[in-house]
């Protein structure tokens, strides 16, 4: 039944769109945005700078912009 509905929302985008149909488990996207939400909190406590896509994400948050991000 998973595959069909996967299948489903593969081929209709648009169609699972409109009828709120997702992809992943609320469960899954509550995982994630749980460990997002605790690894930033965790990074800006501490001071930790890995130079990764998270970092990029909370320069985002928190200037408005990138570092280095000459498309002004």
């Amino acid at each position: 039944m998973e595959f069909l509905r996967i299948f489903f929302l593969t081929l209709f985008p648009g169609l699972g769109k409109a009828l709120r149909l997702k992809i992943n488990k609320p469960e899954v996207t509550d995982f994630c945005m749980k460990l997002l939400r605790e690894t930033t909190e965790y990074r800006e406590k501490h001071g930790i700078k890995r130079n990764d896509f998270l970092d990029l994400l909370m320069q985002i948050k928190n200037t408005g912009k990138i570092e280095g991000d000459d498309t002004d």
